[in-house]
C-alpha cells in the first residue's frame, strides 16, 4: 500500500508479539518466500521509538515493496506499547496483524536466562546479586510483556477481527509446516512454497563467551537502532561465524520453572477466559498447570 503522499509503499503487515515466542522464525520464514517482503532489519520500532521521525522515513525500508504480495515488518514492542494499535489503525488500516503467543510462564522463563545476555529489563548486577526467577517474573515490565489479554485488547479495538492472525507457539511445535502454511494463506501468499528455514532452530537461548564485549555490542545495537539504522544489527545478527564466535548454548534448569509455577500461574493467567473470547478461539491444553 502506498503513503498518504502515494509515493512510497507500506507495509501490508506487522507481527506484533509476544516476545520469545517464535518472532525470529517467523521473520525468517517470512523474509524466505519470493512473495514477501521484508526490510533487512528485524525491530524497527517505528510506531513506539520512532514515530517521530515521520512515515516517509519508515517508507524508506519498503523501497521496492510495491513488487510483492505481501510487505511488512516483525517488532515485538508493539505488543506492550498501548500507543502503537492505534498509531498502526491512522496510519495503515489496511494492515494485517499477526501475532503468536507462548505459554506465558514458560515464556518469561525462556526470557529469564534471555535477559542474562541482552540485560534490556533487569541490569547485570541484578543477576549477580542472585535475582530468582519469580522476582524477576513479578517486575511490572516482565509481567505486561506476558498479559496477553491487556495487549492484544487495543488491536480488537481498533482492526477488523479478520484482519488479526492469533497463533500459538503449541502449533509450531505440533506441525511446523501447516504453521507456516496458516501465515502465508493469512497474508495471500503461496502457501505450497516450503522455507529453507522450515526445520531449522532460530535465535536459541544463549550466553556470551566474553560478557563484556558483548554488552559493549549490544549497546551499540541500541544506539544503531536509536539513530534509526537498524539494517547493520540485523547483518551482524544473521552472520553464523559472528553466533559462534560470540554466544554459546545455555540450558534451562526445568526445576526451577517447576517450582515457581504454583506462585506464578495464578499471576499470568488470570486473563485466560477473557483472552480466550477476546480471540474467538481456545488456548492449547499446555496452558494448564497440572502440566507441569
Amino acid at each position: 500500500m502506498a503513503n498518504a503522499a502515494g509515493i512510497m509503499p507500506l507495509p501490508t503487515f506487522l507481527y506484533v508479539g509476544a516476545a520469545r515466542s517464535a518472532s525470529t522464525y517467523i521473520f525468517q520464514i517470512l523474509k524466505e518466500h519470493p512473495e514477501v517482503f521484508t526490510p533487512e532489519a528485524k525491530d524497527l520500532y517505528f510506531f513506539n521509538r520512532n514515530y517521530a521521525r515521520g512515515l516517509d522515513w519508515y517508507a524508506g525500508f519498503f523501497s521496492g515493496a510495491e513488487k510483492f504480495g505481501a510487505a511488512g515488518e516483525c517488532t515485538m514492542d508493539y505488543f506492550v506499547d498501548p500507543r502503537c494499535a492505534e498509531r498502526i489503525k491512522r496510519d495503515m488500516p489496511w494492515c494485517k496483524i499477526l501475532c503468536c503467543l507462548r505459554e506465558p510462564v514458560e515464556r518469561t522463563f525462556d526470557h529469564y536466562y534471555w535477559e542474562r545476555l541482552t540485560f534490556h529489563y533487569v541490569s547485570r548486577q541484578a543477576f549477580k546479586n542472585g535475582l530468582s526467577f519469580v522476582d524477576f517474573a513479578r517486575k511490572p515490565a516482565i509481567r505486561s510483556l506476558g498479559s496477553y489479554y491487556e495487549n492484544l485488547k487495543p488491536y480488537y479495538q481498533y482492526f477488523p477481527r479478520d484482519q488479526i492472525l492469533v497463533l500459538f507457539l503449541d502449533e509450531l511445535y505440533q506441525d511446523n509446516l501447516s504453521f507456516v502454511r496458516k501465515i502465508y494463506k493469512f497474508l495471500r501468499v503461496s502457501e505450497h512454497f516450503v522455507p529453507p528455514s522450515l526445520n531449522k532452530r532460530v535465535n536459541p537461548l544463549r550466553t556470551a563467551r566474553f560478557p563484556l564485549i558483548t554488552d559493549v555490542g549490544y549497546r551499540f545495537g541500541n544506539y544503531l537502532r536509536s539513530t534509526g539504522r537498524p539494517g547493520l544489527v540485523s547483518r551482524l545478527r544473521d552472520l553464523d561465524w559472528f553466533n559462534r564466535l560470540m554466544f554459546k548454548r545455555v540450558t534451562k534448569d526445568p526445576r526451577v520453572l517447576k517450582e515457581a509455577v504454583p506462585v506464578l500461574w495464578p499471576l499470568y493467567h488470570r486473563h485466560d477466559r477473557s483472552l480466550a473470547d477476546l480471540i474467538g478461539r481456545p488456548l492449547p491444553p499446555s496452558w494448564q498447570a497440572d502440566i507441569f
